[in-house]
């Protein structure tokens, strides 16, 4: 590339001849080995002199060692710690000289060293590897590497997705175009194109909102009528589940109106809510004709007919000889319906229940047993033990006729001497 600095082209050879050179005009003949492939160590021991050879090559063993120095191997080879090209010693050797620029714009190395790679350095703006533009603008992807992608290259201007007159360019490509937060058949400016005509949700059990109206499967209008968005039924309306989740089970569901299962009670005697209404076999009225639902014995207390009324409780039994009322006078509530004697209606034709007169007006005695005694008895009411008389003290602050009136108050103590 232009600009780069010229390299010897026999670094070795001049660095060796220089060393040699030095090495003999200061006489001597023992200084460590250059970046060599060989540690200093090494070099010493399999010297000539040390092996016991008499010839001394003097400063040249050293030429040979220089010259054989490697920069590229990976090793540390005169022990100083740098290894290739971090050595001083290879700073001109091949494959350590850094250029000023991008040597190569497609073999994904940073050759200048400048922290960009390839096209992404400014030097390789004019390489024709470089000189792409962006391909697509509105599918997110950097086509040309430049770091800029869609409509944030340059390459884009003017392009129909990079519209800046305000207007949505293109109303299929996933890209808010106009940027105004509104993408595609969501942004208005697309109203009427043909990728955003008015179609229906197209399925509605697949959790995309297929027309784009921003209502999915079962929340938009258009999948109303779908069977999969129809209120779910009571499946079944006789395993005491609410199927449906409506908060009414089996045939209290209207969904089970037309479910023979909810018709009535279709056996009376089985112990099971057969209509699911709350009441089971005798108890419920759709049992009331069933033979078995009848009290048939008014006297075994035993609610026969499980209606919750036992022998002359329930009315079944009214007309049942053992539960009429047979003794008006005794005291007991001889048939069980919670009546005794007089007050029970059957004792109404009974003579010890006719009305009779209170029979003594003074005896402090319910004789008719109306509860009222004696004068407080209207039957009382012209007894002459009850008839009101006249006041016969009009001085002593009583009302001895009873009549709410006391002494000089009440009329019959008019004109006597203390109420002249």
């Amino acid at each position: 590339m232009p600009g780069d600095r010229a390299r010897p082209r026999f670094p070795l050879l001049g660095l060796s001849v220089a060393l040699v050179f030095a090495m003999m005009a200061s006489g001597c003949t023992s200084t460590p080995a250059a970046e060599s492939g060989v540690p200093d160590s090494a070099a010493a021991d399999s010297s000539p002199a040390d092996s016991g050879n008499a010839v001394d090559t003097g400063p040249f063993w050293h030429l040979e060692s220089a010259m054989a120095k490697d920069c590229t191997n990976g090793v540390d080879d005169d022990g100083d710690g740098l290894i290739d090209c971090a050595d001083d010693g290879c700073a001109d050797a091949e494959g350590c000289v850094v250029p000023a620029h991008e040597a190569n714009c497609t073999d994904g190395v940073d050759n200048d060293q400048d922290g960009h790679v390839d096209c992404a350095d400014p030097d390789c703006v004019t390489d024709p590897a470089c000189a792409i533009p962006e391909t697509a603008c509105a599918d997110g992807l950097d086509n040309d590497g430049d770091g800029m992608i869609d409509c944030a290259d340059v390459d884009c201007v003017g392009t129909p997705e990079c519209s800046t007159d305000g207007t949505e360019a293109v109303c299929d490509d996933g890209v808010d175009n106009d940027n105004d937060g509104e993408t595609d058949c969501n942004d208005a400016d697309c109203s009427g194109t043909p990728q955003c005509a008015a179609v229906p949700e197209t399925a509605c059990i697949d959790g995309l909102d297929n027309d784009s109206d921003g209502f999915i499967d079962c929340d938009d209008p258009d999948c109303a009528a779908s069977y999969a968005c129809l209120p779910p039924l009571e499946t079944d309306c006789t395993d005491g589940v609410d199927n449906d989740g409506d908060g009414e089970i089996d045939c209290t569901d209207p969904d089970c109106h037309d479910d023979p299962a909810c018709y009535a009670e279709l056996a009376c005697t089985d112990g099971v809510d057969n209509d699911a209404d709350g009441l089971t076999d005798c108890s419920d009225p759709d049992c009331g004709s069933d033979p078995a639902c009848a009290e048939v014995s008014c006297t075994d207390g035993v609610d026969n007919d499980g209606d919750g009324l036992t022998d002359c409780a329930d009315p079944e039994c009214s007309a049942d000889p053992a539960c009429a009322e047979i003794d008006c006078t005794d005291g007991l509530d001889n048939d069980g319906d919670g009546l005794i004697d007089c007050a029970d209606p059957d004792c109404g034709p009974d003579a010890a229940c006719l009305a009779a007169p209170e029979t003594d007006c003074g005896d402090g005695v319910d004789n008719d047993g109306d509860g009222f005694v004696d004068c407080d008895d209207p039957d009382c009411g012209t007894d002459t033990a009850c008839l009101p008389g006249p006041e016969t003290d009009c001085a002593d602050g009583t009302d001895n006729d009873s009549d709410g009136l006391t002494d000089c108050d009440d009329p019959d103590c008019s004109g006597t001497a203390e109420c002249p």
